[in-house]
């Protein structure tokens, strides 16, 4: 009983029920996804290009997906409740860490490991907090468990590939070509993300909180929109520079934009 009394001092997990709400902390905790969504606005605004516009749309891919496996285990356990805050703080960590690393996972591969790496191993410690958060809140419904361990190959999988990804450029001696065999990779990576979810299905999955699923989607939704907000706005006013008047235009269509797609979102609930 001993190597349990941290968790007795912290308190028991406490699961969903029929009719639970988003909490607080699930908010404090998609603050880290609006950080991530405007490193990666920011990143891409800098150099639009073709390939970065696919760099761009590669790592929202996969940020999406880690949201999304932690929707999934916000599903099951209350995250602001018990011992699961701290567990949470560590997998917060994990994934600031991996969104400041992510302009630096797409660099020239002449530059080092040391960027696609980082976020090789925050990718690692995020899915790891989520895979055993999902695995304690469902130990006594086997069921549950065993359609969790059907996506472990696709951690594992995508895990090896962001790390060849780090790696195996470096090796390459055309920059043109080791570039081609990176940006595969994460290609390969997202294919396989959203191809286990597709192959998976929903079929066998326990919904305990309807309420507290549609809550998230429209909460990250409104992050999402938010963050277009900031950009427009962060875009339109350079610190220490005069806004110019072809600013002004392009910030009202952002804007404008932006409202548009939040009248799609109610049109479609």
């Amino acid at each position: 009983m001993g190597r349990y009394r941290w968790r007795g001092t912290l308190g028991p997990a406490v699961p969903i029920a029929p009719g639970t709400r988003a909490d607080k902390f699930e908010l404090f905790f998609d603050l880290v996804f609006v950080v991530s969504f405007f490193i990666i606005t920011r990143a891409t605004a800098a150099n639009v290009t073709g390939r970065e516009l696919l760099h761009a749309l590669l790592v929202l891919a996969v940020l999406w997906w880690l949201w999304v496996v932690h929707s999934v285990v916000a599903s099951r356990v209350r995250l602001g409740e018990g011992f699961v805050p701290v567990a949470m703080v560590l997998g917060m960590a994990a994934l600031f860490t991996f969104a400041l690393a992510l302009p630096q996972a797409f660099d020239d591969p002449g530059h080092g490991i040391a960027g696609p790496m980082l976020v090789a191993l925050s990718y690692v410690a995020i899915r790891v907090v989520h895979l055993l958060l999902y695995l304690h809140a469902v130990r006594a419904r086997p069921h549950a468990r065993r359609k969790m361990l059907h996506f472990l190959p696709e951690v594992v999988v995508t895990t090896l590939l962001l790390v060849v990804a780090a790696l195996i450029p470096q090796h390459i001696g055309d920059p043109e070509q080791a570039v081609l065999v990176r940006d595969g990779l994460w290609i390969a990576v997202v294919v396989i993300q959203y191809g286990s979810g597709l192959l998976g299905g929903t079929w066998g999955w326990e919904l305990p909180s309807a309420e507290h699923w549609t809550e998230r989607y429209d909460l990250i939704l409104i992050i999402a929109l938010g963050e277009s907000v900031i950009s427009v706005g962060v875009g339109g006013n350079l610190i220490g520079k005069p806004v110019a008047w072809e600013a002004i235009p392009a910030a009202m269509l952002g804007i404008i934009f932006t409202a548009a797609l939040w009248w799609a979102l109610l049109a479609a609930v």
